[in-house]
């Protein structure tokens, strides 16, 4: 009965610890990452690919047999640029703060006209589910989002299949 208790407050205090706040967008960093006057934000639970050289482009085309650092830059262009359809700057967001990652950056919720923006960029193909991160009760959801786009050939799942395949693993 304890560990039930414990687990039920656990659940609850992950669940309701986030904050609903609102800012306004600044700059439209990548696909994953904005930037507010007040915040750097990561959207949770979710990755693209890199849009920019750095170590973590050159580690993923080292990792991924047969794609190369100029393919990882080119889906990762592609995917900021769907992202900054969807948010542009200085549109009012709201986000609901998760965590705050290494770098201190909020890792968040994106919404934009009552839109999951986090949820959308996973549908239309140009992100995949970040499932280390993922809490249990949303990964069903973020799973039938990314088969939904890839079975549909959405974005980047028709662009660049390998990009977004090796992106998965």
């Amino acid at each position: 009965m304890h560990k039930l208790i414990y687990s039920i407050i656990l659940i609850s205090t992950i669940l309701f610890s986030s904050t609903i706040q609102t800012g306004i967008v600044k700059k439209i960093v990548d696909g994953d990452t904005l930037k507010t006057y007040k915040h750097n934000i990561r959207f949770a639970y979710i990755d693209t690919p890199e849009s920019k050289r750095n170590k973590r482009a050159k580690k993923f085309a080292n990792q991924c047999k047969g794609i190369t650092l100029n393919t990882i830059i080119k889906a990762g262009k592609l995917s900021s640029s769907f992202t900054k359809s969807l948010v542009s700057k200085g549109d009012k967001i709201k986000f609901n703060i998760i965590d705050t990652d290494r770098y201190n950056r909020k890792v968040a919720i994106i919404y934009n006209n009552q839109v999951n923006i986090n949820e959308e960029l996973i549908s239309q193909g140009y992100a995949v589910p970040y499932y280390q991160y993922i809490p249990f009760t949303l990964k069903r959801k973020y799973k039938k989002l990314n088969q939904q786009a890839k079975s549909n050939n959405r974005g980047l799942y028709k662009i660049y299949p390998q990009v977004m395949r090796c992106l998965e693993n």
